[in-house]
């Protein structure tokens, strides 16, 4: 995978779009923080029902245009915008830091028309800059609610370097919603376009209800380190990239016990299908062992990988059962990989060799039975969870 030259170009976007944005916003247009007394009271909230709410359009085909559903009253912000080399678009608000300062989650609806991955991003001034991924189904409203800790740092060659190392909320400048898909169009890769499923043209995202809350999301203590589990499925929105024309959504059907991913793809021959799920570096620290809770229709090998900051990739594989005959039962089972039986992947870029949990900050799973099945043929995964166990308790 090629994560850090994504990054960069990401990066190299935002950048100039943060900048632009604060130069043009229209004074009486930006977002009001709410001022109401009550812990459920937003901090600072966009509903669209008057006109843009401060969002501005960045990139050389974007276009934003506020609607008001007359019937419902709902009001919500469409960007129009061209996937296409070259063409870098976004929507972008510019925020105060010291009006979100005390921010715990923010929370709106979008909808997309293709399915795809977009990407959050948070930009500090003068530092850091922090994005969240997730992906969202075709022509469906997705409601999103995004963590402090769903945020990552930005650590490409290209970007902006952070003096801390953290995300400092009275620092932030703007906050900035693109689609993944023109970030590897620009790339001009045709093996990326495919993998992602690039569609080059016209398209749109439309959000609705933007609010920063100073509530945060259930489950608080994923928020910190000690937390074992690398997600907990319990946001409405998936979390995760897919690869290879994967349907995914987030599920409480057997044979999950909890809540958990569902991946819905084809096997096609010589080929694979896979997901993949960024997070902040150092969440692995000390960890020793990661225990993936997996189902799958049909008998499969998944190959797990985990990629370091630097360059080092490390493989393993897991070998799921399926279900023999239509009429026997899915079972979702605990697979467990110890650190020690990874193996450096051939494009591994690692100075020292070896895998260090420290500097692990994406997990990636593939379908590789497509490789060397012959066979057409339509799977279902599910993934239960993943949690870590750490060498030392």
């Amino acid at each position: 995978m090629q994560s850090r030259a994504v990054q960069r170009r990401i990066g190299a976007c935002f950048a100039i779009a943060t900048g632009a944005v604060l130069l043009v916003v229209t004074p009486g247009r930006s977002a009001s923080a709410d001022t109401t007394v009550g812990a459920k009271a937003p901090i600072l909230m966009t509903d669209f029902t008057k006109d843009e709410g401060g969002w501005q359009a960045i990139g050389p085909t974007a276009k934003v245009t506020q609607t008001l559903d007359t019937t419902t009253g709902q009001g919500s912000l469409k960007l129009d915008y061209t996937i296409a080399k070259d063409a870098l678009n976004a929507m972008i608000l510019p925020v105060s830091g010291s009006t979100i300062s005390e921010a715990k989650s923010f929370r709106f609806s979008v909808k997309s028309d293709q399915a795809t991955a977009l990407i959050a991003v948070l930009q500090e001034k003068g530092g850091g800059r922090y994005n969240a991924i997730f992906s969202v189904p075709r022509d469906k409203w997705q409601d999103v609610a995004l963590r402090l800790s769903d945020f990552t740092l930005a650590e490409g060659a290209g970007d902006p370097k952070d003096p801390d190392g953290k995300l400092d909320l009275d620092q932030i400048e703007g906050f900035g919603i693109a689609d993944m898909g023109q970030f590897f169009a620009t790339m001009d890769d045709a093996n990326l376009k495919t993998l992602f499923g690039i569609k080059p043209g016209p398209h749109s995202i439309t959000i609705s209800t933007f609010s920063v809350r100073g509530e945060p999301l259930n489950n608080t203590s994923f928020e910190g380190k000690v937390n074992p589990y690398l997600d907990t499925f319990l946001e409405p929105q998936v979390g995760w990239i897919g690869l290879g024309g994967v349907q995914m959504s987030v599920t409480s059907e057997k044979p999950l016990t909890n809540r958990g991913l569902k991946a819905v793809y084809y096997r096609v021959s010589g080929k694979f299908a896979g997901i993949i799920r960024p997070f902040n570096r150092g969440r692995l620290t000390g960890a020793d062992k990661l225990t993936i809770n997996v189902a799958s229709v049909l008998p499969a090998t998944l190959l797990v990988q985990l990629e370091e900051r630097g360059g080092g990739k490390y493989n393993a594989t897991i070998a799921v059962d399926g279900r023999k005959t239509d009429s026997d039962p899915i079972v979702a089972k605990d697979y467990t990989l110890s650190f020690a039986d990874f193996k450096p992947a051939d494009d591994s870029k690692d100075s020292n060799g070896k895998l260090d949990s420290d500097q692990v900050y994406q997990v990636l799973i593939l379908d590789i039975t497509g490789m060397v099945d012959s066979a057409t043929t339509a799977n279902t995964l599910w993934i239960g969870s993943l949690r870590t166990t750490s060498a030392t308790p």
